[in-house]
């Protein structure tokens, strides 16, 4: 009988091994993700990842109002925002904030610049900065705090939205992202307020203020050449995006080569200078490469490319008819960015 035990013993703590074993090998399994392969057309294939530990982030509640103010390049935009040291460090994309505690600090703003924002002017659907800050009184600020955000585009076409206020480590960060992004734009700069009121319970231990223009997806690309535009095809792109858990979503896309895109890209542009100017809704930090094919090679995507030279966002062009693609990078320091491909299709009379 003992022997009987001790083998019903033995055989129970081998099944249990094997158990284990089994939900190890699922863990693994669970843990690894699959290699990804293209998708055809553009289509993005997505996965999340996580970014290690992070510092704990709070959101605030916040209704925005948006106000048409124009294009300016008065050095005072930025020299009097509260993150004006960090545009001498980071990307474009940070974006001057200003913090009103006061009705007089509110007006105070609007008389410093009346000379540089548009305050009673109107756009479109887009309503004055007056007409926008018309209610509020001094009671207002009692309890609460008007932040103000500054964003300009290189077209007047796009539209804004703030997407998250949030707060870490003692800093106050606006995150504002495109609501619309045009195929193609009117090439005028254009800039647009964006009216935070926050209550001062919310913001009382911040003490530094931030904003900055979020990007989901690649921005778009608009190419000018002889007062005439085009819309660049988006292709292959990378990118990743920070979810407000603190994890990341990659997002890989795969697109024919610009060979294969005849039907795409034509009809071509038709200029008679000798360059083009490129024009994204936001500049990249690095344009990484721009290369062309004669159209004689249309539908031999084996075609070897030829390099273009370029300066900063002016590029030169070949006469005759080419395709030109772009590779453009943005960083991902703050969670977005990656890397995209643009083709387009310009003939040089």
């Amino acid at each position: 009988m003992k022997k009987f035990l001790t083998l019903l013993l033995a055989f129970a703590m081998v099944c249990s091994l094997v158990a284990c074993g089994e939900q190890n090998d699922n863990s693994i399994k669970n843990n690894t993700q699959p290699n990804q392969t293209p998708l055809p057309s553009n289509i993005p294939a997505s996965n999340q990842s996580s970014m290690g530990e992070t510092d704990i982030t709070d959101t605030i509640n916040f209704d925005a109002s948006v106000s048409w103010a124009g294009w300016s390049d008065d050095p005072k935009i930025r020299e009097l925002a509260l993150n004006k040291d960090i545009f001498e460090l980071s990307s474009d994309r940070h974006i001057p904030i200003y913090k009103c505690d006061t009705l007089d600090e509110l007006n105070e703003f609007k008389t410093t610049f009346s000379g540089t924002f548009t305050m009673d002017g109107t756009r479109d659907e887009v309503p004055s900065f007056e007409e926008v800050t018309a209610d509020y009184t001094e009671d207002f600020f009692i309890e609460n705090t008007l932040l103000l955000v500054y964003v300009e585009a290189n077209s007047c076409t796009p539209r804004f939205g703030v997407d998250s206020v949030s707060k870490e480590n003692g800093t106050l960060s606006v995150h504002v992202k495109y609501t619309y992004t045009p195929e193609e734009d009117d090439s005028a700069m254009a800039g647009w307020l964006f009216t935070i009121p926050v209550n001062n319970d919310q913001i009382q231990d911040c003490t530094n203020f931030d904003a900055v223009v979020v990007l989901e997806q690649p921005p778009a690309l608009t190419v000018v050449s002889d007062e005439t535009s085009v819309a660049a095809l988006l292709g292959t792109y990378s990118w990743q995006q920070r979810n407000i858990d603190g994890t990341i979503t990659d997002i890989r896309a795969d697109s024919p080569h610009p060979l294969d895109c005849r039907d795409l890209l034509s009809p071509p542009l038709e200029t008679a200078e000798a360059t083009a100017t490129l024009r994204f809704t936001q500049n990249p930090d690095k344009i990484v490469s721009i290369q062309c094919w004669s159209n004689s090679y249309w539908s031999i995507p084996s075609a070897g490319g030829e390099d273009i030279s370029f300066n900063e966002n002016t590029i030169e062009l070949k006469s005759g008819g080419y395709i030109y693609e772009v590779v453009a990078q943005w960083d991902d320091d703050n969670g977005y960015g990656g890397t995209a491909h643009y083709s387009f299709y310009i003939t040089v009379e």
